[in-house]
């Protein structure tokens, strides 16, 4: 039986071409395989591409779509892409329609058992002169610079093997990921065809990569990859995740239906976001109360991908139904300013310690297979005796707030010794990003050098 094979096209605002790829993918993909499927990753378009997206998804079973809640780059479209695909080859291609899908057979038919990848290189560019020269120079200064051996690092039109990605991982959220790509690829010493195919001109919208705006910003980023790959060689330095490792728990994520308590808060949204891209059923359930960080803004542009549950975790009736059809949980609800503790340690007990036994119990009674993650903290540690500081490092809490969220850790890995509940604690240190509170300076030292 032929391999299986994974197509995927990134997608920005190319409303008037995705279609008809996906249309002519499906054609060519079945003559050459019945195992296949085709995904759209929709890296935040402005257009209609998203809703052409689900509606492909919704006519054709093979055909499903990814969106990205906000346009985060063509190398991030990539790097989706290739952590959504499942199957044992992989194929890509932009969804601009500057090249036939119906060409991925003459790759198919370059596949040998020893291969691992296979290059389309141009056999003319079909692009303005001003991008014509662009490209050459950028073939030449980046085939110097970094040994690539390609005769056309900017084709991307390829098709290779899904294990290529559990040796090498790609960072890179912009368009120079393929330059980092064919360099991880080329020494890890894989075996690589190239086979000429045609280059179309642009019948609809403009490039996203080569225009004068961004070159200045290609220039630098070309330069940073350089230092990291020819001149650091990090990507040969033992200890790295490959991305196949990071697809793996996105897979694991698909599909699955998962609690984030706290959920509209600093973390809980960040992580309610990375879900809904790997295709989970999110439920967040926050409480909302004031200056406490839980804020429905947090959640824009996801909001219509997730269901949000506004209920206080001590209340025990409301937990047990919540959590009763739930494949993991992570537990972030708590109290989390130190100063507050202090100032309130009855309102911070209630919370740290009450709560956390009203959701162990109404797993223990409800759910006891659910993945319990509880959010622990750095803080449990107190001052530390040594650097860096290890779990066999004494628990020496220095506030209220440490003591009772050491607490709620031990009621979480009690739970999980004695009666079966699947809990385990993550100590956090020091978090901070996007959407965290920072109207105060009562939570996290960002909002404390700033207030």
């Amino acid at each position: 039986m032929p391999a299986g094979l994974s197509v995927f096209f990134p997608a920005y605002n190319d409303s008037g071409t995705i279609a008809s790829m996906v249309i002519r993918t499906v054609k060519a993909a079945a003559e050459l395989t019945p195992d296949f499927e085709i995904i759209i990753v929709d890296d935040g378009s402005g257009d209609g591409t998203a809703d052409i997206a689900d509606e492909l998804a919704h006519t054709y079973p093979q055909v499903r779509a990814v969106h990205h809640p906000r346009n985060r780059d063509y190398g991030a479209a990539l790097r989706t892409g290739f952590r959504a695909a499942t199957k044992d080859l992989i194929f890509y291609t932009d969804g601009d329609a500057q090249y036939d899908p119906a060409e991925l057979k003459t790759l198919w038919e370059s596949f040998r058992p020893d291969t691992d990848l296979v290059n389309g290189y141009k056999i003319s560019r079909a692009d303005p002169l001003h991008r014509i020269v662009i490209g050459r120079l950028y073939h030449y200064i980046v085939s110097l610079l970094f040994g690539l051996k390609l005769r056309d690092v900017d084709c991307d039109f390829r098709l290779m093997r899904r294990s290529i990605f559990q040796r090498i991982n790609l960072e890179k959220t912009s368009g120079i990921i393929c330059v980092e790509m064919m360099k991880k690829i080329q020494d890890a010493g894989f075996r690589i065809v190239e086979v000429p195919v045609h280059h179309y001109h642009r019948a609809y919208g403009k490039s996203q990569f080569f225009n004068y705006r961004r070159l200045f910003r290609t220039a630098r980023d070309l330069m940073l990859l350089w230092v990291a790959l020819v001149v650091r060689r990090d990507h040969r330095r033992p200890g790295g995740t490959p991305l196949a490792d990071t697809a793996a728990y996105r897979q694991f994520y698909r599909g699955r239906r998962v609690m984030i308590t706290g959920g509209l808060g600093f973390i809980g949204s960040n992580l309610a976001r990375q879900l809904v891209e790997a295709g989970a059923d999110v439920l967040l359930v926050d409480s909302l109360i004031p200056d406490y960080g839980g804020n429905l803004f947090n959640i824009d542009g996801i909001a219509d991908r997730l269901r949000v549950n506004v209920a206080d975790v001590r209340q025990q009736t409301t937990m047990n139904y919540l959590v009763r059809d739930r494949d993991v949980i992570f537990n972030l609800a708590g109290q989390v300013s130190h100063i507050d503790s202090m100032r309130d340690p009855y309102t911070d007990l209630e919370i740290n310690c009450r709560s956390q036994l009203t959701i162990l119990e109404a797993c223990r009674y409800n759910n006891p297979k659910t993945k319990l993650v509880f959010a622990g903290t750095r803080q449990v540690y107190g001052r530390p005796e040594s650097l860096p500081v290890t779990e066999v490092h004494l628990v020496r809490p220095t506030d209220v707030n440490g003591i009772n969220k050491a607490a709620g850790e031990y009621y979480h890995l009690l739970y999980n010794n004695v009666f079966g509940v699947r809990a385990c604690s993550l100590r956090l240190t020091n978090v901070y990003g996007p959407r965290q509170l920072i109207k105060h300076s009562r939570q996290g030292f960002i909002a404390w050098f700033i207030r």
